[in-house]
């Protein structure tokens, strides 16, 4: 890279400077674009565990939400003889 800039700064010399400018600025896209497939694959695995860990938060809510629904209906049969005044 840093050849690179230089090549820039002096300017082009000859087929030679050409050829490793053009090899340096493929090599540079090719970095680039090997960088922006590590993003992607990043932000697929990120978004893969978010929806593994909200699945995991729903199913505990329903859970827990089932087992507060049989609270309060143990608690309504248990105190229904209080409603009733017998």
């Amino acid at each position: 890279m840093q050849r690179a800039l230089q090549t820039r700064k002096r300017g082009f010399r000859g087929s030679e400077t050409e050829k490793e400018h053009s090899s340096n600025e493929i090599i540079e896209k090719m970095e680039e674009e090997d960088n922006e497939i590590t993003s992607k694959e990043e932000q697929e695995e990120a978004l893969v565990a978010l929806i593994e860990h909200r699945t995991r938060e729903v199913n505990n809510l329903r859970h827990r939400l089932a087992y507060t629904k049989n609270q309060v209906i143990f608690f309504i049969l248990q105190s229904k003889p209080l409603f009733l005044n017998i």
